[in-house]
C-alpha cells in the first residue's frame, strides 16, 4: 500500500557527487512520474561509510553531505538531501539503514534507487533478500554494466518480480529497471584528476568551487 509519501531513496558515498549521480536521481524521478505520480520526493542519502569502498580517499561525511546539497539546489523542492546516516552507528549496511528509516518515518514508503552496476553484486550484500522482501528496488542502466544485466544473479532469481516502469509499487518484492539512456561517470576518475592537477569534468560548478576551497582529494 502506498504511504502518505513515497520516497525515491538514492544512497551512495558521493565522494564527490557528480553529474551522473544527478542525472540518475533526476531522470529516474521524472521517468517514474511520467504517467502519474508514483514517487513524491527523491532523497539523496550520503553514506557514513560504504562497506564496499575503502576509507582511504573518503572525504569527511560533512563535506560530502554539503556537496550533495550544493548539487541539488536548482532541482526543485521534491529533491532533498538526508543526513539520516549521521544519526546511526556503524556498520552502515543498507538493510539496517532502510529499516531504521522506516521506523523513523512509518507512514512513508521508501523505494531504493541504484545504478545497474550495483545490481551485478547485489546478491553479495548483507540481508539482500530482506531488502527485496521489504522495499521496492529501482535500477538505472549505467554504461559499465547495462550489457551484463542478463547475467545478474539477483535478476535471474527474482525474474518473476520484475515490473514495468509505470506499474504500482504496492507489492514487494518489486524490481524494475529504468532506461534513461546509458550513463557513465566516476567519482574515482574525478579524484584522480584533482590529484593530477587536471581539469575536473562532470561536476557542478558550485561543487567544484567547494572542493578547491577546502582542498579536498589532493592526496
Amino acid at each position: 500500500m502506498r504511504g502518505s509519501k513515497t520516497i525515491l531513496l538514492y544512497g551512495g558515498s558521493f565522494n564527490p557527487i557528480h553529474g551522473s549521480h544527478i542525472q540518475i536521481v533526476q531522470k529516474a524521478f521524472d521517468r517514474l512520474n511520467r504517467d502519474g505520480v508514483l514517487v513524491d520526493e527523491a532523497w539523496l542519502l550520503p553514506s557514513g561509510q560504504n562497506p564496499f569502498k575503502p576509507k582511504d580517499g573518503m572525504a569527511d561525511y560533512e563535506h560530502r553531505l554539503y556537496m550533495c546539497k550544493l548539487a541539488i539546489e536548482d532541482l526543485g523542492d521534491a529533491f532533498k538531501v538526508s543526513d539520516f546516516e549521521s544519526r546511526l552507528q556503524p556498520p552502515f549496511e543498507t538493510y539496517t539503514v532502510l529499516s531504521e528509516l522506516q521506523k523513523s518515518y512509518p507512514s512513508y514508503q521508501f523505494i531504493w534507487l541504484m545504478g545497474s552496476d550495483n545490481f551485478m553484486h547485489f546478491h553479495e550484500w548483507d540481508n539482500w533478500e530482506d531488502i527485496l522482501n521489504n522495499f521496492a528496488v529501482v535500477g538505472v542502466k549505467r554504461e559499465c554494466s547495462a550489457h551484463k544485466l542478463d547475467t545478474c544473479p539477483m535478476i535471474k532469481e527474482y525474474a518473476h518480480f520484475l515490473y514495468l516502469e509505470d506499474s504500482s509499487f504496492a507489492e514487494v518484492p518489486n524490481i524494475r529497471i529504468v532506461d534513461i539512456g546509458l550513463l557513465s561517470g566516476s567519482a574515482t576518475d574525478i579524484r584522480k584528476s584533482i590529484q593530477q592537477g587536471k581539469t575536473i569534468e562532470n561536476v557542478d560548478s558550485k561543487v567544484e568551487a567547494y572542493i578547491h576551497k577546502n582542498q579536498l582529494y589532493r592526496s
